[in-house]
């Protein structure tokens, strides 16, 4: 029932011709080929008496169809339109302009045996690929364009090897400080010089990130504030481009120490010759290509100086990665399941209520939370020692200690008598005053029970046991000195502590502003006792 109202809905609506068009790569002249490429495709579909709707042209810019997981977008709607049934025939130049992968070309075939769609070339032929002939002319066609990309990479990784042994600028993105032609752009170039210094000064990636974002620390006040170059690198392109639909802009996120890294590893800025060959980096230590970036002169053996002005001299670059290669930087991994922080895996997340872990300066939950941990972890423990010195604590926290000596009294003598009632009902049982039934009955009632006693008792055990700082003369102290996995013990029997959501202070932040640490927005304790903090 299900297919025939498909069909029905797809027989109600109006089926068009459509044209998809698209380059591989934008070197200034991409629309002009995009408009050749449909102007040719109409001129074969009025040759067919074809209208082609302007609203039914699909085109991609600068997008290469060689790797299948490429995005597409004007061809991932194409697919959708011909699924829909609203076009029954695609035009294109060429076929590899459509695809270069046979995964996708089968796509096209079932669409085709489907009765849903047609391919026509704009100088070849309508290429039915429900029928054997035109199937095995595409196969053929399509493997021809698969095996050209492999080369053409080939030969454009031999142009760019070529182009750094001869020094010249490479092409691509822009590092910070170079326009796209090797040009020096001073105030970028300013803020690379200030970098080198403060990390040479023994500022850390972090922080000189922060400073790049705009927040300035002793060892960093001298660096400029610059967007992150994604943002940059948008703005340039939507300038060069004033005829063209504008890129949309990337948030304003601060820099990030990867990218204050990636700017102390580039060869470039000392004015060396860069090539990374494309094994580099590949299935193994990804630091390597940072180490294999200069080129050398194979006649020399000298490294290749680039055709541009160098940013810092060799002996700033060459200390700088001095440092970043002394071993005593790698981070030490912990011994699994041991803390180093107060929070990780113990605080909670207010949406999902699950355990938030530290990742650099922050308590996280992806998606839900994020707070700095210095401050909240602070905070925590204020009111945590608040707590261990009110006057009543024991009262609220720790039963007494012969009223807990009552209380597992009678729940071992429970015990005892659920023991005997099973060993009573094995007696009827073998005397014949019982079913197996009935005696399974008896045993499996009284072992349920046995074990829930258990576990109260083991929990009011634990309870003494597992806070040895409640049986100090004055807790408070005891937790001050004690350490962090004794710390967080105490914090887990008392309560569960929520980090907030960031909302205000990440909108203060995107908007230049600094607002003080608020702990009444970053952290809500649930209490498991009756323990509160004490009144202010």
């Amino acid at each position: 029932m299900g297919q025939s109202n498909k069909s029905k809905t797809n027989d109600t609506v109006e089926k068009t011709a459509a044209i998809y068009v698209r380059i591989s790569l934008d070197q200034g002249y991409g629309e002009m080929a995009l408009d050749r490429q449909e102007k040719e495709c109409r001129q074969r579909a009025a040759r067919d008496g074809v209208e082609v709707p302007a609203d039914r042209v699909y085109s991609d810019l600068s997008i290469s169809a060689a790797d299948a997981k490429k995005n597409r977008p004007a061809y991932n709607r194409l697919i959708e339109d011909v699924k829909a049934g609203f076009i029954n025939r695609v035009y294109v130049w060429d076929l590899d302009r459509l695809t270069r992968q046979p995964g996708q070309l089968d796509q096209w075939v079932k669409l085709a045996k489907a009765g849903l769609c047609h391919v026509v070339e704009a100088h070849g032929m309508d290429l039915d690929l429900s029928k054997s002939g035109g199937l095995l002319i595409a196969r053929i066609r399509v493997a021809v364009a698969e095996n050209e990309s492999k080369h053409k990479g080939e030969r454009q990784r031999a142009a760019m090897r070529q182009r750094a042994q001869l020094g010249i600028v490479p092409v691509g993105n822009r590092p910070t400080g170079y326009s796209h032609k090797g040009e020096v752009i001073e105030h970028e170039a300013e803020a690379v010089r200030a970098v080198f210094d403060a990390f040479l000064a023994g500022a850390s990636l972090k922080s000189i990130a922060r400073a790049l974002s705009g927040e300035k620390e002793e060892l960093t006040g001298d660096i400029p504030t610059l967007p992150r170059p994604s943002w940059t690198a948008t703005v340039e392109w939507n300038e060069r481009h004033p005829d063209r639909e504008p890129h949309d802009l990337p948030a304003k996120q601060p820099w990030c120490s990867s990218a204050v890294l990636k700017m102390l590893r580039n060869p470039r800025y000392a004015g060396f010759a860069t090539y990374i060959p494309t094994e580099v980096g590949k299935n193994g230590d990804k630091s390597a290509k940072w180490h294999n970036r200069r080129v050398r002169d194979p006649k020399t053996g000298e490294w290749v100086r680039g055709q541009w002005e160098a940013i810092v001299d060799d002996e700033t670059w060459d200390r700088a990665q001095h440092i970043l290669d002394d071993p005593a930087r790698k981070i030490k991994v912990a011994d699994p399941g041991v803390r180093i922080s107060l929070g990780s895996g113990l605080y909670r997340c207010p949406v999902c209520h699950g355990r938030v872990h530290r990742q650099g300066r922050s308590y996280t939950c992806t998606g839900h939370a994020n707070r700095v941990a210095a401050p909240v972890d602070e905070f925590v423990e204020s009111v945590i020692v608040a707590v261990l010195s009110r006057p009543d604590f024991r009262e609220l926290v720790c039963v007494s200690s012969s009223d807990q000596c009552v209380q597992t009294s009678n729940l071992e003598a429970e015990v005892t008598r659920l023991r005997g009632r099973i060993e009573h009902a094995e007696k009827d049982y073998v005397d014949d005053l019982i079913r197996a039934d009935d005696l399974k009955r008896v045993r499996d009632a009284a072992e349920a029970r046995i074990h829930e006693i258990e576990i109260e008792i083991s929990q009011i055990k634990n309870t003494q046991a597992s806070s040895p700082v409640f049986r100090e003369v004055s807790p408070a102290e005891a937790y001050r000195s004690a350490d962090l996995e004794t710390r967080r013990a105490v914090i887990d029997l008392l309560c569960d502590v929520y980090i907030t959501k960031t909302d205000r202070a990440e909108t203060a932040r995107r908007n230049g502003r600094r607002i003080p640490f608020d702990p009444t927005e970053a952290v809500r304790f649930e209490w498991k006792t009756a323990a509160t903090p004490p009144a202010e």
